[in-house]
């Protein structure tokens, strides 16, 4: 059933993408799929999550964004201390969703309210349309499809306490990446690379160094399925006068094997969710039939993203390897 569910959530999202032409609907297919194959039963409180998490990031950054806009340092003030909550978060499974969802959309309003192209009240509008039906979408599917009775739920169980140094030096290494790409971001013209930055910041989840390479690992392998199909998909409809059915139909057989890799648990969901992402965007958003193909965009979302993921874990490793050196003289002076 869950492979189904999946499957069924990317279909509505998509038809929910054509229906509307909604510019950043591609994030419906994302958040529904992604957030079905992490949870069996459906959780109100992991959905909360989602929209608390959306709903403050949007506020937040519209205000730093509205308050500080000629006062650079009093700017990086209120983004460090938004960036910390968000980060520190992360460490909680009843905050892990808000704080990663915080995060990445906080981010990206932040390093994008500074472009004059922008439109920051468009996106923020079209961000919680796309919430609300993610969590709509998400809600028929579980009611249509749910599990056997029988079925025990394979959700992830809550971690243990952890100590508090752990947290501190998980929190300090989630918090000083996050805040370097930022200022990378704002410094460099990357507009174009925000798929890029929004991987920096999802391989952030594990908050320990062997998790975040593993991560980076499996986004780069996940994009280079998801926009393999986007590339067959786009190629399908070209042939085909971008005929919608047909569009569609190839959508669903590529989705039908995304959802069974989501559903397949463990490290293989999290190839599948980064395969949606890759599959999603440039069909939903880059490919505009008889206007614009995706071909071009999907191979750089692959160069950047892989760019990325190295240089982030390089960069990251260093930064843990600081951290860890720092605390193991503390310990050593402190003794």
């Amino acid at each position: 059933m869950k492979v189904l569910r999946i499957w069924l959530a990317a279909l509505l999202g998509m038809i929910f993408s054509m229906v509307t032409q909604m510019q950043y609907s591609m994030m419906v297919i994302i958040f529904s799929a992604a957030m079905m194959s992490m949870f069996d039963r459906w959780t109100f409180p992991v959905f909360k999550q989602l929209i608390l998490g959306s709903l403050s990031a949007g506020v937040q950054a519209n205000i730093i964004l509205g308050v500080f806009p000629d006062s650079p340092v009093l700017m990086a003030t209120a983004v460090s201390l938004m960036m910390l909550e968000k980060c520190f978060l992360l460490n909680f499974s009843y905050g892990k969703i808000y704080g990663l969802i915080g995060l990445i959309i906080g981010s990206i309003l932040l390093c994008a309210g500074g472009y004059s192209n922008f439109q920051m009240t468009y996106f923020t509008i079209n961000l919680m349309v796309a919430i609300l039906v993610s969590v709509a979408i998400s809600a028929v599917c579980y009611w249509i499809l749910p599990d056997p009775t029988n079925e025990q739920p394979n959700n992830p169980s809550p971690s243990g306490k952890q100590e508090a140094s752990t947290i501190y030096k998980q929190t300090l290494l989630a918090w000083t990446a996050a805040m370097s790409a930022f200022f990378i971001y704002q410094f460099l013209n990357l507009m174009d690379s925000f798929s890029a930055y929004s991987s920096i910041l999802v391989i952030l989840m594990p908050l320990t160094m062997t998790g975040i390479a593993s991560m980076a690992k499996i986004r780069i392998k996940g994009t280079l399925i998801g926009c393999g199909m986007a590339l067959v998909i786009q190629t399908i409809s070209f042939w085909f006068a971008y005929n919608p059915v047909i569009t569609f139909l190839a959508f669903a057989v590529a989705a039908g094997i995304v959802a069974k890799i989501m559903a397949s648990g463990g490290l293989q969901a999290s190839v599948g969710t980064a395969a949606m992402s890759g599959l999603a965007v440039p069909i939903a958003q880059y490919m505009v039939p008889h206007q614009q193909d995706a071909i071009f965009k999907v191979v750089y979302r692959i160069s950047s993203i892989t760019f990325a993921m190295i240089a982030a874990t390089t960069f990251i490793f260093m930064v843990h390897w600081i951290i860890e050196y720092s605390h193991s003289k503390y310990q050593h002076v402190k003794a």
